[in-house]
């Protein structure tokens, strides 16, 4: 069994260092089914949503959290109903990390997401974004 507990030091070390992997880079949104890991491919998988981070995308790590700062909208969804998100550097192709979108408060118990939002159905044409992401390295 591992046992792992890292310290804020050593977790705000990694959150920091992983930070500016996604300065200018991409969150997109997609349907479907989550890869396995964060760099599986993207299959039958469908782009609902892109937006964009800024340079610097983080803040400095407190507690192992980088915030993001703020992160440009999609001015016009493709539109669909989301279930998970990838990171992509810059380049827009070097994925980074993935992870879950679900309905806040959701209705079963124990449920909890990395995204939150009111309604995971993203109509065609709308701009969709976030006021607030962050980011955490598991202590």
């Amino acid at each position: 069994m591992y046992n792992t507990k890292l310290t804020d030091l050593v977790a705000n070390a990694q959150a920091d260092a992983q930070a500016p992997l996604a300065n200018g880079g991409y969150m997109r949104w997609y349907d479907g089914t989550q890869p396995a890991t964060g760099g599986a491919a993207i299959t039958t998988q469908n782009k609902v949503a892109e937006l964009r981070f800024g340079t610097p995308a983080f803040g400095a790590a407190a507690s192992g959290i980088i915030a993001a700062n703020a992160i440009t909208p999609d001015p016009a969804a493709i539109g669909g109903t989301v279930s998970w998100f990838r990171i992509f550097q810059a380049d827009g192709t070097s994925s980074l990390w993935d992870g879950s979108i679900g309905v806040k408060d959701s209705p079963n118990a124990g449920d909890h997401y990395d995204i939150e939002l009111n309604s995971v159905i993203i109509p065609a044409g709308v701009e969709c974004g976030l006021t607030a992401f962050t980011h955490t390295v598991a202590k």
